[in-house]
């Protein structure tokens, strides 16, 4: 049993929140083969007010 997992995370300034889900999919859905690789891997896609409420960024929202 594997105890490390990884996120690969792509925090895009300025984006809207709406079109985050649909930009999700498609990269999981095209990086499905190179995911399956990590085994316990996770994609997320944030825009710069998603990254700073999980504390990955500093700063201000705009």
């Amino acid at each position: 049993m594997s105890l490390i997992e990884f996120r690969f995370i792509l925090i895009i300034n300025n984006f809207n929140r709406k079109h985050l889900p649909p930009l999700t999919e498609l990269l999981q859905s095209n990086l499905r083969r190179t995911l399956k690789l990590w085994h316990k891997s996770q994609l997320l896609v944030l825009n710069h007010h998603g990254a700073l409420k999980r504390g990955l960024i500093s700063g201000q929202v705009e």
